[in-house]
C-alpha cells in the first residue's frame, strides 16, 4: 500500500468510470495495491456470475474449479451482503472464524485447496444488486487492523464512485445509441437480464400506453400475441451464458393490422458491461427491416463484421465520426479505420458513395 500504487489505482478507477474496458485494468491495479495474489469483479447475486465476471489471470484456474464445480451456486461470501451494505466492505472474519473454516466445504474443499481463504470485498451498489471488488489472500491473513480498515473505507469509497460514474455514463452511452437508431417508425423495449421491459420507447405507437404499464414481467405474458415466452427465453439463455455473443432472432408479425418486423437482440457489449441493467433490445418496427435485422443483412451480404456493420448504419443515418466513436466506445481512429474497411469490401470510393450503397441495398 503505497502513495504510487494509490496513485495509479486511482487513475485507473477514474477511466473505468468512463469506458468499460479499464475495469478489466482496475482488478490488477486493486490487486497490486493491496498486496493480494489477485482480484475478482463479482456480483453478489449468482444469476450474474458465470459469464459475468472479470479477474486476474492469476485466479483464471480458481475460477475454473468455481464454475466447474459449481460453487457459484453455493458461495458462502454470500453473507457478505448484508455487512458490505452496513459497513462498505466486508471480509471472511466477519462471517466465520478462522477455527470454523475447517469445517466449512466452501473454504476446506474449495478455496484452502488453491491456497487462498480470506478476502477483502469492496461493496458498490448497481442496478443488477450489490457487485464487490475482492482481494484474495492465503488463509493466514489476520484480521484487518484499525489502520487497513481505514485505508480500505478510502479506497472503497474511491470504488464506489467509479461504479456510479460507471453506472451513469453507461445510461447516458445507451441513450445516445437509442437516439442514433430512433426513427418514427420503431418502438423499443430494452430488456433486462431476465427478459423484464425497463423501458419502452414508443416511436410507432403501434403499442399503447396501456400496455406499456403493464410491463412488469415480459417472460410470462404474450402482448397482442407478438412476444411470446419462447422468444424471451432463448435470448435470456443466451445473455446469461454467452454475453460476447451477436444473438439476434426476428419475424414478421401484423399488430393491430399493422405488418411489423420484430427483433430481439443483445446490446453492443460497449453498452451492457457488467451492471448496465439494460442487456437486450427489442425493435418493433412497420419499416421492411428492423434497425436491428439490417446490420446482418451486412454482415451478410458484404461480410462486414458486427462493428463494421454498426459503424455503416450509423454512418447512413447521417451521423458524423465523433458521434458514432461516442457511443460506440471507440476513438474517432478506431471509427475511420473501420469505415475504410467498410468501404473496401463494399467496392465504394468514397462515404457518400458508400451511404447510397448501403439507403439502396437496404430499401
Amino acid at each position: 500500500m503505497g502513495a504510487e500504487k494509490r496513485h495509479t489505482l486511482e487513475a485507473i478507477l477514474e477511466k473505468a468510470s468512463m469506458d468499460a474496458k479499464f475495469w478489466d485494468e482496475a482488478i490488477y491495479a486493486f490487486a497490486s495495491y493491496f498486496g493480494a495474489k489477485g482480484a475478482l469483479f463479482i456480483p453478489i447475486e449468482s444469476k450474474y456470475r458465470g459469464a459475468w465476471l472479470t479477474f486476474t489471470r492469476e485466479l483464471s484456474h480458481v475460477i475454473s474449479a468455481y464454475l466447474e464445480e459449481g460453487w457459484y451456486l453455493n458461495d458462502f461470501r454470500e453473507k457478505f451482503a448484508p455487512i458490505g451494505r452496513r459497513q462498505g466492505y466486508a471480509t471472511d472474519y466477519d462471517i466465520t472464524t478462522k477455527e470454523e473454516m475447517e469445517g466449512i466445504p466452501y473454504y476446506r474443499d474449495f478455496l484452502h485447496k488453491h491456497g487462498l481463504g480470506i478476502c477483502i470485498g469492496l461493496s458498490a451498489p448497481t442496478p443488477n444488486g450489490d457487485w464487490y471488488m475482492t482481494a484474495h489472500f492465503s488463509k493466514d491473513k489476520p484480521p484487518l487492523s484499525e489502520n487497513e480498515i481505514v485505508d480500505v473505507l478510502e479506497i472503497r469509497e474511491l470504488f464506489n464512485e467509479a461504479v456510479q460514474t460507471s453506472i451513469k455514463t453507461s445510461q447516458e452511452k445507451l441513450q445516445s445509441y437509442l437516439s442514433l437508431l430512433g426513427e418514427s417508425n420503431n418502438d423499443i423495449l430494452l430488456l433486462d437480464l431476465d427478459g423484464k421491459i425497463i423501458q419502452h420507447i414508443q416511436g410507432a405507437g403501434l403499442l399503447s400506453n396501456s400496455q406499456n404499464e403493464s410491463y412488469a414481467d415480459l417472460a410470462g405474458l404474450d402482448f397482442n400475441g407478438f412476444l411470446k415466452p419462447e422468444h424471451i427465453e432463448a435470448c435470456t439463455k443466451v445473455l446469461q451464458t454467452a454475453p460476447h455473443d451477436n444473438y439476434v432472432t426476428s419475424w414478421k408479425q401484423t399488430i393491430d393490422e399493422v405488418d411489423c418486423e420484430i427483433s430481439i437482440r443483445q446490446l453492443p457489449i460497449s453498452l451492457r458491461h457488467f451492471y448496465s441493467a439494460a442487456k437486450a433490445i427489442v425493435y418493433i418496427s412497420k419499416n421492411h427491416h428492423a434497425p436491428s435485422d439490417m446490420d446482418q443483412i451486412l454482415i451478410r451480404d458484404f461480410v462486414l463484421t458486427s462493428a463494421e456493420a454498426q459503424t455503416a448504419l450509423f454512418l447512413s443515418k447521417g451521423h458524423s465520426v465523433q458521434e458514432i466513436a461516442e457511443v460506440l466506445g471507440n476513438t474517432e481512429g478506431t471509427v475511420r479505420q473501420k469505415i475504410k474497411a467498410i468501404m473496401s469490401k463494399t467496392s465504394t470510393n468514397s462515404q457518400v458513395q458508400l451511404v447510397v450503397l448501403i439507403l439502396n441495398h437496404l430499401k
